[in-house]
């Protein structure tokens, strides 16, 4: 009690003698309109509301549902035309949460969603599963015998970052979850009361101190009087005006429901105009304006053209389109009744203009509106909802001191109603912007214990954990910072600041060092918050800080817990340039480990993201060698086709060519790899050409085994593989030309100590050259010298036959 007696004294020192009283009404925000557009591979349907809803999505096979809590659907809202992609909408409500379920005839690929403030539009976009691009999981990865994974078509998507990268603990003292107080626009009435006005006749004496209540807005007095002697005098009467006056001071003092029944029944001659004035604008105050403007809509009440409440209807109808986020409409109205208002009633129209410039995005001259407002007094405590508008236009000019004051009277306009604890907790921040330090954190401490569990408390509190972060100078100041925002992230009941304080956890927790707690938070966010406001930092901060978590995970050797983590935020990574080149880093890592499976989800990662995107080519070759290690021939020729057609000429061709033909060597099918090698001739890939020639002699095919080594060698030999060598020896010793390879033969004899194979071709190629003596030579000294027992038995036995001979 005395926390808040201290916080109505601050201000009754700025203020003194502002007396609060207004009817607060909940209110939730309208879909207006909805339209769609349609591209290649996606579909964008756009929302627009007179403020952006919290959203979040879910999808489940063919329907893809939208929910909007604090949201809701009209009834005469009119929905989308179908077509062969949307096959119907659907509308509905659960607890406070509008719902739209959308029911597709096509696979969807994924959904995603993004807000427009400027234009208040919440925009769903569906990416559709395509014929080349067949959605898959990227777990259901396995080893050959497996699914086939395709990989996704091209699709243009948001980039991870944030203003926030590169100085995040800026975000402690430049983040503010919006605020927004429950308050409805409200719609003007004329002066008190419409009887005197709308009759144009004096009032019975009887009721002189009620009017005098009524001019004073103390209304409850003025309700209280008329049901004592002076009313039940009018009541006997003429019970047609104690019901008039009774129903107008009802509506006045909050109660609308209560005067929309009393006046439900009809009265004779003008009283009945009045009646049905009051009657609407009852059922519109207590929350049935679609009803109203059905009442309005065409009919005038029957006031007439000359009647003082006219321009009162016109304006009603104007703050009704207003209230249902009918801006156009709304704005036309109060055009039109711009001529109409004169003297004192016009200060309500050029109110209502103001108000809908706020909605309209034009804050300059609506800032410029209500500051004229102000400066006459009109714009006074009893106008909470225009003052709320105007207080937030200040402080969003940075005129931190003019709003702390108008957010002080707002506060005590609101006193005892909903919203009180906010108005008190945008003073003390503003406050805290203008740089009043210690008076701002004592109000905020003051707010924390006299509105506890409310909204503006817990935005006191983390404001407070802001300002001890900002001036904590140690690692140590930032982890006890940290324990009280997970402490607030666990027990604030509000949606958004809970968003707001798990995150801060998450931040100060990386900022302080402790990254893999961070990014464990932040998976948290990902997963609970996926389209919350702070979705972009979340992103940002875990391509930030899970490269180096993963880095770590590998060397302690957790391989299967850093590969979890990046499957799960591989779309997040994929998103951040430095994502794409950390997925390659790994890659190699998991492939110099031989984990060929593990590496090959990651690459699989890049091509499912996006195959065309720049960067992304360079997958392709270390994907395709973890499928030629793993023996995946399909995979490997798929990769490889998919590579050609992407990349026609991609630098990294004849190697995918070259693994290809490898895995059919492998894999034991030569005779297709000989095909692909007659088919494309001759190569400039020399590990291809050393291939093809193994290849071609398996088929005894010598002439292209000398084609296409030959072009491997220069005449001295100094960079031929010997094995290259022995091989094209070989090919022209079978295809019966012993001359030409005698002299890659003796090279290898000459140059190499195990080239006991190649002596002995040398010595059979003497022999049959009519060189018997050298012939016989070479085989003497392989048989005394040879390394290997089977030349040197078969130089023997060559030798004893040359014996027989002679």
């Amino acid at each position: 009690m005395f926390n808040r007696i201290l916080i109505f004294s601050v201000v009754l020192v700025l203020f003194t003698g502002v007396v609060a009283q207004a009817a607060v009404e909940k209110n939730r925000i309208p879909l207006l309109e909805m339209s769609k557009t349609a591209a290649p591979g996606f579909t964008r349907i756009s929302l627009l509301f007179p403020e952006i809803p919290e959203a979040r999505v879910s999808t489940s096979g063919h329907r893809v549902d939208l929910l909007l809590p604090g949201a809701y659907i009209p009834p005469t809202f009119r929905s989308l035309p179908l077509d062969s992609e949307i096959v119907d909408v659907l509308f509905g409500e659960r607890q406070q949460e509008a719902i739209l379920s959308f029911l597709v005839r096509r696979a969807v690929r994924r959904v995603e969603i993004t807000s427009d403030r400027q234009t208040r539009q919440l925009h769903l976009d569906i990416f559709w599963v395509t014929d080349n691009a067949r959605a898959r999981p990227a777990i259901a990865f396995g080893l050959p015998g497996g699914p086939v994974l395709d990989a996704g078509s091209a699709s243009g998507r948001k980039g991870v970052s944030s203003p926030y990268t590169g100085r995040w603990p800026s975000f402690f003292s430049e983040y503010e979850t919006p605020l927004s107080f429950p308050l409805t626009p409200g719609y003007s009435l004329p002066p008190f009361p419409l009887s005197a006005l709308g009759e144009e006749k004096p009032l019975p004496a009887a009721l002189t101190e009620i009017v005098e209540k009524g001019r004073e807005r103390l209304w409850g007095a003025a309700l209280t009087l008329l049901e004592g002697p002076g009313g039940s005098l009018v009541q006997e009467t003429d019970p047609e005006l104690f019901r008039l006056l009774r129903g107008e001071l009802l509506l006045r003092s909050g109660r609308p429901v209560e005067a929309a029944a009393l006046l439900e029944l009809a009265m004779s001659g003008s009283a009945d105009s009045l009646r049905r004035f009051l009657r609407v604008q009852a059922e519109a105050a207590a929350g049935e304006p679609y009803k109203a403007v059905h009442q309005v809509r065409d009919d005038d009440l029957g006031l007439s053209e000359q009647s003082p409440l006219r321009p009162y209807l016109e304006l009603f109808r104007a703050e009704l389109d207003l209230a249902l986020g009918r801006l156009e409409t709304a704005s036309n109205r109060l055009a039109a009744a711009t001529s109409k208002f004169r003297g004192p009633a016009e200060a309500l129209l050029r109110l209502r203009q103001a108000d809908l410039l706020f909605a309209r995005g034009e804050r300059a001259t609506a800032l410029k509106t209500y500051r004229e407002l102000a400066q006459k007094g009109i714009l006074d405590h009893h106008r909470s909802f225009s003052l709320s508008r105007y207080a937030q236009l200040l402080y969003e000019q940075k005129e931190y001191a003019e709003a702390a004051e108008q957010y002080l009277r707002l506060g005590l306009s609101l006193s005892g109603q909903s919203g009180e604890d906010l108005a008190y907790f945008a003073a003390a921040r503003a406050q805290v912007r203008a740089g009043r330090g210690e008076p701002a954190l004592l109000q905020l401490q003051n707010i924390v214990d006299t509105f506890a569990g409310q909204e503006g408390a817990w935005r006191s509190q983390l404001l407070l954990h802001d300002q001890q972060v900002a001036a904590a100078g140690d690692e140590t100041s930032m982890a006890r910072a940290a324990r009280g925002y997970r402490q607030l992230a666990d027990q604030i009941p509000y949606r958004e600041l809970r968003e707001e304080a798990t995150f801060k956890y998450a931040l100060t927790e990386y900022l302080s060092g402790r990254k893999l707690e961070s990014v464990e938070t932040l998976q948290v966010l990902l997963r609970d918050y996926a389209a919350g406001r702070l979705s972009r930092e979340v992103s940002a901060l875990m391509a930030e800080a899970l490269p180096g978590v993963v880095r770590e995970l590998v060397a302690d050797a957790h391989y299967v817990d850093a590969l979890v983590r990046v499957e799960q935020n591989r779309e997040l990574l994929l998103a951040a340039q430095v994502g794409r080149e950390f997925l390659l880093e790994l890659g190699g890592v998991f492939m110099q480990l031989g984990f060929w499976d593990r590496a090959a989800r990651l690459y699989l990662f890049l091509l499912d993201y996006d195959e065309v995107a720049p960067g992304v080519e360079v997958a392709y070759l270390p994907l395709v060698q973890c499928f030629h290690r793993l023996g995946d021939l399909a995979r490997v020729e798929r990769y490889v086709s998919q590579y050609g057609e992407r990349h026609p000429r991609g630098k990294d061709a004849p190697e995918l060519f070259y693994l290809r033909l490898k895995t059919l060597d492998d894999v034991g099918q030569r005779r297709e790899a000989v095909d692909l090698l007659l088919a494309a001739g001759p190569t400039a890939h020399r590990e291809t050409e050393r291939l093809a020639a193994r290849l071609f002699m398996s088929f005894e095919n010598y002439v292209e085994v000398e084609k296409r080594l030959a072009p491997l060698m220069d005449r001295n030999l100094q960079d031929a593989h010997p094995e290259d060598i022995f091989l094209r020896a070989e090919a022209l010793y079978r295809d019966d030309k012993p001359k030409p390879a005698l002299p890659f033969f003796t090279h290898l004899a000459e140059t190499l100590a195990d080239a006991d194979q190649a002596r002995y071709r040398v010595a059979q190629i003497h022999l049959q050259t009519g060189n018997r003596s050298l012939g016989l030579k070479f085989l003497r000294e392989l048989a005394e010298k040879g390394r290997s027992e089977l030349w040197r038995k078969m130089a023997r036995e060559a030798l004893a036959m040359q014996r027989e001979k002679s």
